[in-house]
């Protein structure tokens, strides 16, 4: 029987990623490379905003399995710490998913989000 705390990360996972996958199917036209530093900092910054945001309350220490989860569910591939390359890549990426969910959820800014998000979609980040 699966326990109640972790059916319940599981859901709240489940849901950002859901979230985060409608976002990027609107603005994506190619297989993405999910494994570059730039988007692991993008992807893993929003999913844990998400998370913190629309999921709560979940506990710190439940945090990194949501994440996993929702990782594996937006990417497709298992989450792996190697993943975790902390450069300036990565921060960039980091960074410009806190500017995105500052956005959507604070300023309420869509459109300026809509655009912000079809910019780290771009072609360089995909085939």
């Amino acid at each position: 029987m699966i326990d109640q705390d972790d059916e319940r990360i599981k859901r709240a996972a489940l849901a950002v990623a859901a979230l985060i996958k409608l976002l990027v199917h609107k603005v994506s036209t190619g297989s993405i490379h999910w494994s570059r530093p730039y988007l692991v900092g993008f992807t893993t910054t929003l999913i844990g905003l998400c998370l913190r945001i629309n999921a709560s309350p979940l506990s710190d220490d439940e945090l990194p399995e949501a994440l996993a989860i929702a990782w594996t569910e937006i990417t497709g591939t298992p989450w792996k710490d190697e993943l975790l390359i902390r450069d300036e890549e990565f921060a960039e990426g980091a960074n410009i998913a806190s500017k995105l969910v500052r956005l959507m959820d604070f300023e309420e800014k869509p459109r300026e989000a809509a655009d912000l998000l079809r910019e780290v979609f771009a072609s360089r980040f995909v085939n």
